[in-house]
C-alpha cells in the first residue's frame, strides 16, 4: 500500500504505471488486515487484488485494457520447480 502512495507522486501525468505480481498473500509475510485483495469483503462478495490497487490509485489513474496472466517458474532445486502466474496490469495516470 506505501508503495501505490508514493509511486503516485513520482509519475507525471499521462505517464504509465506497469505492474506484475502473483499475489500470494500470506500471514507469514503480510498481516491480513494489509492484504490489497484476496479476501471477502464486508458484502461477502470477493475483493480481488485489482479491486483493491484500483482503489489505492484512486481517480488519479486508469487501468488500460484487462488484466494479463504471465506464467514463471521458480528453481527450487536442480530438478524441481514451482511454477506461478502472476498478473500484468498497465495504469494510466490523469492528464
Amino acid at each position: 500500500m506505501k508503495f501505490l502512495r508514493d509511486i503516485k507522486e513520482r509519475i507525471r501525468p499521462g505517464g504509465m504505471l506497469v505492474l506484475v505480481s502473483p499475489y500470494t498473500w500470506s500471514e507469514e509475510h503480510t498481516p491480513r488486515d494489509k492484504w490489497l485483495g484476496g479476501f471477502k469483503a464486508a458484502t461477502g462478495e470477493s475483493f480481488t487484488a485489482v479491486e483493491g490497487i484500483e482503489k489505492a490509485l484512486g481517480p488519479e489513474f486508469k487501468m488500460l485494457g484487462q488484466p494479463v496472466d504471465i506464467p514463471f517458474a521458480l528453481r527450487e532445486t536442480k530438478r524441481k520447480f514451482q511454477y506461478g502466474v502472476s498478473e500484468l496490469t498497465t495504469w494510466e495516470k490523469s492528464e
